[in-house]
């Protein structure tokens, strides 16, 4: 059966000590906010009189107003302008194409490693590996703390010490050539890694507002704008109080909208409105009814340059040549992933190539050909085994 896809939230595994700060919709809102009101900063200059650009994210009723023919006024009647209005429009489910702009890319796994660090448990281990190759403290294990030897390296501790029967540090003669207790080389230990559910990306448009009553002001916000893109291409970098970052890109067309053929008493308003594209992402949220992101778990890596010789020919599988061999090949058998080969996906401890085994078909008598994986390593457990003595270990290399 092929295996499902996780979630980033099996388990009930959370830790109770670690957290980051949720990134979701309104921390892009207030980014893009942000970008004009503060970054950008407009100002406008008539008549020798220069003046801060106000900037409203609309929402609801006061997006509203925006939207008439009449512009905001306040309480003396007077209208508020310049202005520049910000409002959010579609939201939607982004894929690989989408999110080019994004800091994080699209991967088909269900979890995100954002944290390595030290178990609590380290700490005992540590004693009993012994790296710094300590001889004189009692709750380090060392070969001098082995009380009986009948059996090597020994069987039983002295007294109120602690003895191990691992090779390497505990019963090395030599020490280290470079004896450093503050050396913050990390080998050997146990971390625990944190994980969060994977990034779900989102693509956002706004739509931007510039309202003026002069044409004058309208040139002078248009220049500001366009003046100010990061970079050559029409994009802004977004940075949230969070630190996460996003990339808002400009689309081309600024559209026009005024009141110049409405020949009346209203007072002269001049609009010039553009979409900015923002594709963003929602990671760790923590609202009602969601169950904690954060998952714990503990590793203790050891990495060995191995060498292995084999009797017997190593090929690569060959490739199925039409769909009917695919289907042939896995009839009446557990659905399992596949390559774009037609092969089954390569999982860890196994190698790519095979190894060929005549055999005679019990059905036919015919001699055919079977190709054998070649796995040297039993995933999660680790242990050593030989497919048909075809392999064998020559040295480990340390």
């Amino acid at each position: 059966m092929a295996d499902k896809l996780k979630t980033g939230y099996e388990g009930t595994n959370v830790p109770e000590d670690f957290s980051i700060p949720p990134v979701g919709i309104e921390d892009i809102d207030r980014a893009i906010f942000d970008l004009f009101n503060t970054r950008l900063a407009f100002e406008t200059k008539v008549n020798n009189q220069t003046s801060r650009v106000p900037v409203i994210f609309a929402a609801g009723e006061r997006f509203a107003l925006t939207r008439r023919d009449n512009p905001l006024r306040d309480n003396n009647n007077v209208l508020i302008l310049p202005l520049i209005s910000i409002k959010r429009g579609t939201i939607g489910h982004k894929t690989q194409a989408d999110v080019f702009g994004t800091a994080i890319s699209i991967r088909k796994t269900g979890d995100y490693y954002i944290k390595k660090r030290l178990d609590s448990s380290d700490r005992d281990y540590q004693k009993i590996v012994n790296n710094l190759r300590l001889k004189n403290q009692k709750d380090v294990a060392t070969r001098s703390h082995i009380a009986v030897s009948d059996t090597s390296p020994g069987t039983q501790a002295n007294a109120g010490e602690v003895a191990s029967r691992r090779s390497g540090g505990p019963q090395s003669f030599r020490d280290p050539q470079k004896f450093n207790l503050l050396s913050n080389d990390l080998i050997n230990n146990i971390y625990e890694f944190i994980t969060v559910p994977y990034p779900k990306f989102v693509g956002i448009t706004y739509n931007i507002i510039f309202w003026t009553q002069y044409m004058q002001e309208m040139n002078q916000l248009i220049e500001s704008f366009m003046m100010k893109f990061d970079g050559q291409a029409p994009e802004f970098v977004l940075e949230t109080n969070k630190g996460y970052t996003f990339t808002a890109f400009v689309q081309n067309t600024f559209a026009n909208n005024d009141n110049f053929d409405d020949f009346t008493s209203d007072e002269r308003i001049i609009k010039m409105s553009l979409d900015i594209k923002v594709p963003g992402y929602i990671i760790a949220p923590e609202h009602p009814g969601l169950p904690s992101p954060y998952r714990r778990f503990v590793s203790a890596p050891q990495i060995n340059f191995e060498i292995w010789e084999q009797n017997a020919q190593l090929v690569a599988e060959p490739l199925l040549k039409n769909a009917d061999e695919i289907v042939d090949r896995f009839a009446l058998t557990d659905v399992v992933p596949m390559n774009s080969e037609g092969h089954e996906l390569t999982r860890r401890g196994e190698e790519k190539l095979r190894v060929i085994e005549n055999i005679q078909n019990p059905f036919n008598g015919q001699a055919a050909t079977k190709y054998l994986k070649v796995t040297s390593r039993v995933p999660k457990a680790g242990e050593t085994i030989f497919t048909s003595q075809k392999i064998k270990k020559i040295d480990t290399i340390e």
